[in-house]
Formats: structure tokens, C-alpha cells, sequence
């Protein structure tokens, strides 16, 4: 399986900081054209987003949950699978495995999925997500150029970026 990994908040929907409300979720523009070019080429999505509003006490597991559930049938609706979200709870200095750019919810996936890790790439916003791509070993695409380090591509949408990745898978 070739796996898109996907940051949340600034990369797939407005980041709205400690997001509590369903009703507040907004899709950013070209996220579902950029995914369905994705998944017509055979790619598999996972959501990897870091919540420390959780323990914070900003957000409570049931409405992140909420939020999750609305996400997966927006766009499920548009016929895009969302494979799984997974997220950190936890504060930066809690110093957990789970929290981006650690390893810890990729590896969640792995165990469960088989995942060609040569042939999928992670997409966000931020300097921890293309971190936690170089220490997973796969390619990275930033939508953002304010960061301190270098991803594979930076591209201005989700769509430039599934271009991109396209593009490259195929060479």
C-alpha cells in the first residue's frame, strides 16, 4: 500500500488553534481536488495530528472525536477514504513518542497496515511534520516556507502538492 500522510490543522482544513467545534471545520482550498488525484493513482491517506489542546483541557476526547467523524464523511462524501486519524494528546513536554516529528503514530499504523514506505510521502505545514517524515525515511511536501528545515518539495496547495507527488512517484 502506498500511504499519503496527512497533517491536520493548515494542511487538509483551516488551523483554527484548539479546534473544539465540529461546526467551525473548514476544508482549505483544493484539499479535494489534491485527493483525488491521490487516490485515483492508488494512494491510501492517514491523518497524523498533534492535539496537545487535549490535555490542555481545551478539548475533550469526545468533540476531538466529533471533529475526526465530521472530517472522514466530508470527505467521504466528495469519495475520498479517509484510512485513520491518529493523534497525540499529549503536551511538548511530555516528551511522549506519539507527538510529531517522534515516530510513534506512523509506527501505530504500520503495525497494522503494510505500507510501502519507499513510495508514500507525508504532506503538512510545519516544521515537526516534515521532521517526522525525515525519521520515518520518506519524502516530505510543505505548504508552508516558514520553516527552519528542507522538505522534498514545497508546494503552494494540496493539489500542487499531488501533483508533485505524482509527478515523482512516476520517475
Amino acid at each position: 500500500m502506498k500511504a499519503i500522510f496527512l497533517d491536520r490543522d493548515g494542511t487538509i482544513i483551516k488551523n483554527i488553534p484548539y479546534l473544539n467545534d465540529p461546526e467551525k471545520i473548514e476544508f482549505l482550498p483544493f484539499v479535494f481536488d489534491g485527493l483525488k488525484i491521490l487516490s485515483s493513482h492508488g494512494f491510501s491517506f492517514f491523518i497524523v495530528t498533534n492535539q496537545s489542546g487535549v490535555s490542555r483541557g481545551l478539548i475533550k476526547i469526545s468533540d476531538l472525536k466529533k471533529i475526526h467523524k465530521k472530517i472522514k464523511e466530508i470527505l467521504k462524501k466528495e469519495g475520498i477514504e479517509i484510512k485513520e486519524i491518529l493523534y497525540c494528546p499529549h503536551l511538548p513536554e511530555d516528551n511522549c513518542n506519539c507527538r510529531k516529528p517522534k515516530t510513534g503514530l506512523i509506527q501505530k499504523i504500520l503495525k497494522k497496515y503494510k505500507i510501502d514506505l519507499k513510495n508514500s510521502y507525508l504532506i503538512g505545514d510545519k516544521e515537526e511534520d516534515i521532521l517526522l517524515a525525515k525519521n520515518m525515511g520518506i519524502k516530505s511536501i510543505c505548504l508552508s516556507k516558514d520553516i527552519n528545515v528542507k522538505p522534498d518539495f514545497f508546494a503552494e496547495n494540496l493539489k500542487e502538492a499531488s501533483l508533485w507527488i505524482i509527478k515523482d512517484s512516476s520517475s
